[in-house]
């Protein structure tokens, strides 16, 4: 092999570590574990008395106020017992803000409310974001919640290390769950869960996969809480529905 070859080969090796072949998976945002207290077996009154989830009648009486957070995955605790918390995250999109402001149009619905992290600045159990709720005279909690990931791969690697990783050989792709839940501020009564799930992607070239992972990432986000507050509105109609049909 001579010099001039040697080198070529070195260069085309090094592109193509650099323009990175293979996949790169990134983890964005972790859910709230929202399932966990669906799931419970209790539930505690605004009295602190716990009693079977099961066993609880919803309270609420519509027309309805209804109050919102947006609650994360965190990490805290004391320093002997440090684990996973549910936290209070503020609204970050306009479009989170739309969703939420059109709530307050829905039937019988009599208002709507957030709950921000002035509010629930602690890890933000299920117990304190009723109270919380119920401070803003909510008779209603809209918890919702992201997970999302976001993943870089190869379409064209030949092209990616012919052209120094300039021309667009590489997918991003992210994909997003929105969940939520709703529940009765009083009793903890879950009247409904909801749950979207969308994945968007696009091309990048190497040295911009990572603003392309963003890119990506946001507009699944925003196309995953629109479809979100979307199957929210019919399990709210639903809601209604049993409510009328239980008051008879």
């Amino acid at each position: 092999m001579t010099v001039t070859r040697a080198i070529v080969c070195s260069l085309i090796l090094t592109l193509t570590v650099l323009s990175g072949c293979g996949v790169h998976v990134q983890s964005a945002l972790c859910a709230a574990p929202l399932g966990a207290i669906a799931d419970s077996e209790t539930t505690v009154l605004q009295s602190d008395v716990r009693i079977v989830r099961r066993s609880v009648t919803p309270a609420a009486k519509f027309p309805a106020r209804i109050a919102v957070a947006r609650v994360q995955s965190g990490w805290g605790g004391s320093k002997e017992n440090q684990g996973p918390v549910m936290e209070v995250r503020t609204v970050a999109s306009e479009r989170e803000q739309n969703e939420i402001e059109h709530l307050a149009e829905l039937p019988s619905a009599a208002g709507v409310t957030t709950i921000s992290r002035l509010i629930v600045s602690e890890h933000a159990s299920e117990a304190r974001l009723r109270a919380a709720a119920d401070a803003l005279h909510a008779d209603v909690l809209m918890l919702y919640t992201l997970a999302s990931s976001s993943e870089t791969h190869d379409s064209l690697p030949p092209a990616s290390v012919l052209t120094l990783g300039l021309f667009p050989g590489q997918i991003a792709k992210s994909t997003v769950t929105a969940s939520a839940l709703i529940l009765d501020v009083q009793t903890g009564y879950v009247f409904a869960a909801a749950e979207a799930v969308v994945e968007r992607e696009q091309l990048a070239a190497a040295w911009t996969s990572g603003s392309a992972e963003e890119q990506t990432r946001r507009r699944a986000e925003d196309s995953a809480i629109a479809e979100l507050f979307e199957t929210v509105d019919g399990e709210w109609a639903s809601m209604l529905t049993r409510h009328a049909s239980a008051e008879k």
